[in-house]
């Protein structure tokens, strides 16, 4: 989002005279100063929707990716439960395999 001194900024590289910092009045600029102004306000304003939209886009990547992960997870975790293990003293149960998958995803 453009602040004001952004505007008086992008005002002044257009060859617009602004008197202390005030905008100007309708008769103090030219058209070209007016569409090289404008030029530059759209093109801040472009720069500004592509930093949100990539933000935005890699957000959307971690969410995805975190939700795969938990996703196999518990899949994972399920499978577990479902196969009928050799229990011994040094196996851990399905049951137990199972919840130290899913806590893998608490950490």
């Amino acid at each position: 989002m453009l602040n004001r001194d952004d505007i008086i900024r992008m005002a002044r590289e257009a060859g617009i005279k602004l008197p202390d910092g005030a905008f100007p009045d309708q008769g103090s600029f030219t058209l070209p100063n007016l569409i090289q102004f404008t030029t530059l306000v759209a093109a801040a304003e472009r720069e500004t929707f592509a930093a949100k939209l990539q933000s935005l886009r890699a957000q959307a990547y971690r969410d995805g990716h975190k939700a795969g992960k938990q996703a196999e997870r518990e899949a994972c975790a399920k499978v577990c439960e479902s196969m009928p293990w050799v229990s011994g003293k040094s196996l851990p149960s399905n049951v137990e395999m199972a919840a130290a998958i899913r806590a893998r995803g608490q950490a």
